[in-house]
């Protein structure tokens, strides 16, 4: 029976679209729309190429232990609006060479993850028996593939680490003050592992440290001892110590990812077939 697919929850479809069509209205807010288009390109591309592929599970025992929590996919949802409306920040603080520079820096992580998401294809094992509508509408266009690294992290501490350097802190706060929930989403929800996670970290570091090398990059960890205490279950200390690991390696990213889940036999390579068993 045909069925209409999920629809997203109105006030946040309405702050897209209003945010959105401001930004096409000016150069500048045009140049950093076209991060998303890329992003869009890019992963579209990649989930095409790898469909058919044996792919790794991300999930290990680390992650078994994590509750499936439907209703944080809150946080997870706000990617896009948040994304839009920093952009608009962006385009209003920042003159045009600025706003090159930030779309440079996103840019070149939609390029470095789209390589490792072809070198190295991932998936994560999904829970679907749920009423959450949030979740329904995300993993009805989301496929459980590209899982590492996690763009949702990277983009949050990216754009984290950008607003810091160039927004008035008036500006910044809201979305300051709601960083720490997307690093909780991803995992309750199930969209990402704790592998995608770091290397999500690493992603925003090595592309900031790329583009905007006389700044300090931020890689959120002072948070994680508050955020434990809201977020009991989520492994934060885990993730820490394996991303300052990573991190000090000079590896690049695809190096890494493919030193990780590729050579180390941790992670279980799978078929196409057996993924789709494991969609539940």
């Amino acid at each position: 029976m045909f069925s209409l697919p999920p629809i997203p929850p109105v006030g946040l479809s309405l702050s897209v679209i209003r945010d959105f069509l401001y930004l096409q209205s000016t150069k500048k807010g045009r140049m950093l729309t076209d991060i998303a288009w890329d992003w869009v390109d890019q992963y579209q591309k990649t989930q095409t190429k790898i469909k058919n592929v044996d792919k790794y599970c991300v999930e290990t025992e680390i992650d078994k232990p994590i509750p499936f929590k439907p209703k944080d996919a809150e946080a997870y949802s706000l990617i896009l609006p948040q994304f839009f409306s920093l952009a608009k920040h962006f385009s209003l603080a920042c003159d045009e060479e600025e706003v090159q520079e930030i779309t440079d820096c996103f840019k070149h992580v939609n390029k470095i993850a789209a390589e490792v998401f072809k070198a190295v294809p991932t998936f994560m094992p999904r829970p679907t028996k749920h009423n959450d509508k949030a979740l329904k509408f995300i993993q009805y266009w989301d496929d459980p593939v590209n899982c590492c690294p996690s763009l949702h992290i990277t983009y949050s501490v990216l754009a984290y680490n950008i607003g810091k350097t160039i927004l008035p802190p008036n500006e910044f706060h809201d979305y300051k003050e709601s960083i720490g929930a997307m690093f909780s989403s991803v995992l309750y929800t199930k969209q990402h592992a704790v592998v995608d996670i770091v290397y999500g970290m690493v992603c925003a570091n090595q592309a900031f440290s790329n583009t905007f090398p006389k700044y300090e990059f931020n890689n959120l960890t002072s948070k994680f001892n508050n955020l434990q205490k809201y977020y009991p279950e989520v492994p934060f200390e885990t993730i820490a110590d394996f991303y300052q690991k990573e991190i000090s390696s000079g590896l690049s990213l695809k190096e890494l990812v493919e030193k990780e889940i590729v050579q180390s036999g941790k992670y279980e390579k799978l078929s196409a077939e057996e993924c789709d068993k494991l969609i539940k």
